[in-house]
């Protein structure tokens, strides 16, 4: 029987750092996708599967109207903070987040939930759907053909 020994360690290092590369370029590319899509999906009223968002309550909707805006598209776009505040982040090696400003925390959660004590309105805001999955699995594919090593 033929056997090959030796110090493997470098090659060992070799291979975890190649594994990482592609795990971090992959969490980076999930997370800005994430991103990109929840944001399409405020501007235009959508949530993860497509569907419009119901309407304004109509007390709301007369706030929106009396300020000058849209109310036909439930885009959640009032002043922008919202959607302006919301970022992605890589918090461990296995986990990418989209995160909100802690000054629209109680905005985005009360539509994610619903408003008041009858939680009118609830809205599937942050939700991702197979859209987001199937470009993110693209994008990642993509990305690992072109990693060469030279970026290792």
């Amino acid at each position: 029987m033929f056997g090959l020994r030796g110090d493997f360690s470098a090659l060992e290092r070799l291979f975890t750092r190649i594994q990482q590369v592609y795990k971090n370029e992959a969490l980076r590319i999930a997370g800005k996708q994430v991103l990109a899509d929840l944001k399409e999906q405020m501007t235009y009223g959508i949530d993860a599967q497509g569907r419009k968002h119901t309407p304004y309550t109509p007390r709301y909707k007369k706030k929106r109207e009396k300020a000058g805006k849209r109310t036909s598209v439930v885009d959640f776009r009032f002043t922008g903070g919202l959607k302006d505040s919301l970022h992605e982040e890589i918090v461990s090696s296995s986990e990418s987040i989209v995160t909100v400003d802690e000054e629209h925390e109680a905005i985005a959660e009360g539509l994610q939930n619903g408003i008041g004590k009858k939680k009118v309105n609830p809205r599937n805001l942050f939700d991702v759907g197979d859209k987001t999955g199937q470009a993110i699995e693209g994008d990642i594919v993509k990305s690992i053909d072109s990693l060469g090593p030279h970026n290792l």
